[in-house]
């Protein structure tokens, strides 16, 4: 309950935050959608065990949300966004000739907020930015060993259990962003996502996202 408290305390401050961008007069605001190629980096430091290993590949997911575009200075801008992602990984882990996988789908409330700059290519702009970014684990589910359905719970607790994976809801890291946008407003945005959140509860293990996002969106006339 404390964790979901402070998760909708998050989120009603950000609302609140992007209603007052709402009063600046060259504040536009967008909406945007695509797909997010996700994966994780898993390890045990400190812990040497012969034959075993750790593996993963990407997965597909969707991505779809808000966007806004306040001018800051000159060609500066502030560029936050609040998202709907899907995150994950395909997952191995082997021990001499025995291996366990599991494909394991993540859903996040995303909040980028990068600030960029742009470089005009006739009536167009290109921009890249740069920013922290904050998601938020709100469910997910996967496939684990012998194709065994497992959901996940982002309540942090470091328990084991056959049915559940638990870790934590709080994924910090930084943002990176490259795009272009078009003078009626359409835009086309490449971003990347590197996690510096460990956000396996145990100890023990080590589990952070990373990932490339493609979003078409859109900005409306000044607000």
């Amino acid at each position: 309950m404390k964790n979901a408290f402070t998760i909708k305390s998050f989120l009603f401050s950000l609302l609140f935050s992007c209603i007052t961008f709402l009063g600046f007069s060259q504040f536009r605001m967008g909406v945007q959608a695509g797909v997010a190629i996700s994966n994780a980096n898993r390890s045990v430091p400190g812990i040497s065990i012969p034959g075993l290993s750790f593996g993963s590949s990407s997965i597909a997911g969707v991505v779809a949300g808000v966007t806004g575009s306040l001018p800051v200075w000159e060609r500066i801008e502030f560029r936050p966004e609040i998202n709907f992602i899907q995150r994950g990984a395909h997952l191995t882990s082997s021990f001499i000739s025995y291996t366990i996988e599991g494909k394991y789908t993540l859903n996040y409330a995303d909040i980028p907020l990068n600030v960029v700059y742009g470089f005009n290519v006739g009536k167009n702009k290109l921009y890249a930015g740069l920013g922290p970014e904050v998601a938020f684990g709100l469910s997910g589910k996967g496939k684990g060993d012998n194709n065994q359905d497992i959901k996940i719970k982002f309540d942090g607790k470091d328990t084991l259990s056959t049915d559940y994976i638990h870790l934590k809801a709080p994924d910090f890291g930084l943002s990176f962003c490259l795009g272009f946008q078009f003078k009626n407003g359409m835009f086309l945005d490449g971003g990347y996502f590197l996690g510096l959140t460990d956000i396996d509860p145990n100890k023990d293990f080590v589990w952070k996202n990373h990932g490339f996002t493609i979003k078409l969106g859109y900005l409306f006339n000044k607000w």
